[in-house]
């Protein structure tokens, strides 16, 4: 067996700053390194990942974040009870059989052709953020990374646009229940929030059976499995919960990833700008390098052994996504943006059965981003300023908070 120290944490500050010298570390030592701050085997590298991923009899994604009970867990469930929500097993927190019959409903929504019929609309609000940008320096994140995935997803499901704020503020909390190293205050916090969220969702569901329109929520409200079952309105809301998160927590990290790297390398700028047909090219590479979403969580069915190291049956798995997109076994001069690299099967949208739903919207929304803002653009740069950029430490999200640019129109 691998021997290992523990001084290594993904709860630390700086790992969740900026986890990537952590990962190599913790890929250095072991296949599944005990973080004992966690109590979780962090798993970071790529073909252990896979494996991983791919075995949901024995690593399971029945993880359930709330089942990491804590001191104010039993108030949380209090709370739930008093406000009708309950605990359900949808999509990211479901094993076969029950994780294909929602798969299959949501699916049908998030189809190829569905998004491709998306497209006009999202290109039509890229040009009303463009044209928006201030003249001097400004927020990216604000103007253009948080507003477009928010507002697009939101759209979609057909929610009213006097919400938008409340629903930034849901979906940080619902991002933000998947930290094992929040307070007991930031717990409750997130609690009173995710049932302000359901809430709103199971009233919409009700609405939407009783009326139904051509909106996502509509589609997800009324969607059938292949034995004619719909889901009941307290999973439809954690579903919904999970696809608002998803929607666009994860791409606006995406975009400030993508475009800090352009902002830091004028070279690159007018190469896309020439070749515009590289731009999907470049979105691979940045959603390899800079996950979105650094991992997630499985547990151990029974005992088991991921490499030489053995893990107990109900064991936590921390799998780390951005660790295997920079594993040096899978990918040379792993940390390097490389263009010539090619197809690269990086893991930020998942392996197997749970492969993100949304990967066909984000590339999307990314891909129609960059044709216009490099098209529209003659030169982007960072803010001469010392806090041009600020990341917020997160356990499980990357990308930049803050990102002050400098947009010379075309």
């Amino acid at each position: 067996m691998t021997e290992t120290n523990h001084d290594l944490t993904m709860a630390s500050p700086e790992a969740m700053t900026c986890p990537f010298d952590t990962y190599d570390a913790m890929r250095e030592q072991s296949p599944a390194y005990l973080d004992a701050a966690t109590g979780m085997f962090v798993v970071t590298r790529y073909y252990d990942l896979r494996e991983v991923m791919g075995n949901p009899a024995v690593f399971s994604n029945k993880f359930g974040i709330a089942a990491m009970r804590t001191g104010v867990s039993e108030q949380i469930d209090q709370m739930n009870e008093e406000a009708g929500i309950h605990h359900a097993e949808v999509l990211v927190t479901s094993d076969p059989p029950r994780h294909k019959s929602h798969r299959t409903m949501v699916d049908k929504v998030f189809s190829s052709r569905r998004v491709r019929e998306m497209e006009p609309a999202i290109s039509h609000l890229i040009d009303e953020l463009i044209a928006a940008f201030p003249e001097g320096p400004f927020d990216f994140h604000d103007h253009f990374a948080m507003p477009l995935p928010m507002r697009i997803i939101a759209d979609q499901l057909g929610l009213p646009r006097d919400r938008y704020d409340d629903f930034k503020r849901w979906s940080d909390a619902s991002v933000d229940t998947a930290d094992p190293s929040r307070s007991p205050e930031k717990q409750l916090e997130d609690a009173r929030t995710t049932i302000e969220m359901r809430s709103f969702f199971i009233k919409e569901i009700n609405k939407a059976r009783e009326n139904p329109s051509d909106n996502l929520l509509s589609a997800l409200a009324n969607a059938e499995n292949d034995d004619g079952e719909t889901l009941t309105p307290n999973e439809l809301s954690l579903l919904l919960q999970v696809v608002l998160a998803a929607g666009n927590e994860t791409t606006t990290h995406a975009l400030g990833s993508a475009v800090l790297r352009l902002a830091q390398d004028p070279e690159l700028q007018t190469n896309l700008r020439d070749g515009p047909d590289m731009i999907p090219t470049f979105i691979e590479e940045v959603l390899r390098l800079d996950a979105p979403l650094q991992g997630l969580f499985r547990r151990a069915t029974q005992d088991t052994r991921i490499g030489d190291v053995p893990i107990p049956a109900e064991a936590m798995i921390n799998i780390r996504f951005g660790a295997g997109n920079r594993d040096p076994e899978q990918f040379s001069c792993p940390a390097n943006l490389d263009m010539e690299r090619g197809r690269t099967n990086h893991l930020t949208f998942g392996f197997g059965i749970h492969h993100c739903i949304g990967s066909q919207l984000a590339r999307a929304e990314m891909r129609i981003a960059f044709e216009k803002l490099l098209d529209g653009s003659k030169e982007i740069r960072l803010e001469d300023v010392s806090d041009a950029i600020l990341r917020r430490p997160h356990f499980l999200a990357y990308g930049p908070r803050k990102l002050m640019l400098e947009f010379d129109r075309a």
